[in-house]
């Protein structure tokens, strides 16, 4: 019971220690900010990063 305890104590501990997904995503969003690219720009440039990473994921499966 008591390695119970300190387990749950542990992960209460470790999830409240961590950042928010929004202070974590905080440097990125400045540095797009302080780049200029557009948000069209951005989404083009995630939708080719997303078909990169799943034709590299792909062509290594075989």
């Amino acid at each position: 019971m008591r390695e119970l305890t300190y387990g749950m104590c542990w992960s209460v501990k470790r999830d409240l220690s961590a950042p928010s997904l929004d202070e974590a995503l905080t440097p990125f969003r400045d540095e797009v900010e302080r780049s200029g690219i557009t948000e069209d720009e951005l989404d083009a440039l995630v939708e080719q990063a997303r078909e990169a990473r799943f034709h590299e994921r792909k062509n290594t499966s075989v």
